[in-house]
């Protein structure tokens, strides 16, 4: 595809990115069987990987070795092997809890890190188990289950419970805002 991605766009402003893939493999090697091609969207993009910007798509064990060595970019996409993401019928939940309790526990190890940061945890609604409320209708434009996102951050209000809908674009544009990014990718 050809169409403009987030990637495009911080790339275009200077803004360091990279989408760790857990089961991508490293140097060449191959693919783990867990590996989710479908989660990992920026490889259908020619933007992405018929350029240098391919090098910015990771195994998601590299993102370990940038905590630990303070170069993690300044937006980081993260996207756990399969058995690890919680998906309805196909991983465990558990495992997915505790993939994201040690990102955010390496993540706050780290003071220079963590005092500059927010890590936005979502819910893959494919299933909709999470959802207990009005499901919208859902048609090749429309949304479908509410999924809950988790802001972990210095920057967040304690405890504070935001009922406000909002659906996985919101994170882009939160991206866009955040790094002033011009032209947004749509409305």
């Amino acid at each position: 595809m050809s169409l403009p991605t987030i990637a495009d766009a911080l790339s275009a402003k200077g803004v360091s990115w990279k989408w760790y893939s857990g089961g991508r493999g490293t140097n060449g090697s191959a693919t783990a069987a867990d590996y989710c091609g479908i989660c990992d969207p920026l490889t259908g993009f020619t933007s992405i990987m018929t350029t240098s910007l391919k090098n910015n798509l990771q195994e998601v064990d590299n993102l370990y070795d940038d905590i630990k060595g303070g170069t993690v970019p300044a937006v980081a996409f993260v996207r756990p092997l399969e058995q690890l993401a919680g998906h309805p019928a196909n991983a465990i939940l558990a495992l997915y809890e505790n993939f994201v309790t040690n990102l955010v526990n390496m993540v706050h190890d780290q003071p220079d890190l963590w005092n500059n940061t927010a890590i936005l945890v979502t819910y893959d609604e494919g299933g909709g188990y999470y959802d207990t409320g009005y499901i919208q209708p859902v048609d090749f434009f429309g949304d479908g289950t509410r999924i809950p996102l988790i802001a972990v951050s210095p920057y967040a209000k304690k405890g504070f419970v935001d009922h406000t809908y909002y659906d996985h674009v919101s994170v882009l544009k939160f991206i866009e805002r955040n790094w002033g990014l011009n032209p947004p990718l749509g409305a």
